[in-house]
């Protein structure tokens, strides 16, 4: 299952705010990987019509997402973690096994075996 950002919209004592120019940076560079419209190149934020914004594909890292041009200080660093890190993660030739089981030199144990 793809991994989904996304952010809901509130007006303070009104309803849900669409139709709002949302732009996501990545925190550490402050380069634009998402942002609404098409035919600008980077990741499309798709507006629901009813306050809710979502872009497919955002891999993980930090974001700063901006409404209207102004960064919302909420959101601000925000780290995503996307499926990549699930895929790392899951891959047993990167990341062993963790085998209380068994003995010798090259086998990883729990800490609570180590300490046991």
């Amino acid at each position: 299952m793809a991994s989904r950002f996304f952010v809901w919209l509130f007006k303070i004592g009104e309803d849900y705010a669409p139709g709002k120019s949302i732009t996501i940076k990545r925190a550490s560079d402050n380069a634009i990987v998402a942002m609404t419209g098409t035919g600008h190149g980077y990741l499309e934020i798709i507006d629901n019509g009813d306050g809710l914004y979502y872009v497919d594909g955002l891999p993980s890292d930090a974001y700063d997402v901006y409404v209207d041009g102004v960064i919302q200080t909420e959101m601000e660093g925000y780290f995503f973690s996307a499926d990549d890190i699930k895929t790392h993660l899951d891959d047993d030739t990167i990341h062993f096994v963790i085998n209380d089981a068994e003995t010798g030199n090259d086998v990883v144990l729990s800490a609570a075996k180590i300490y046991a």
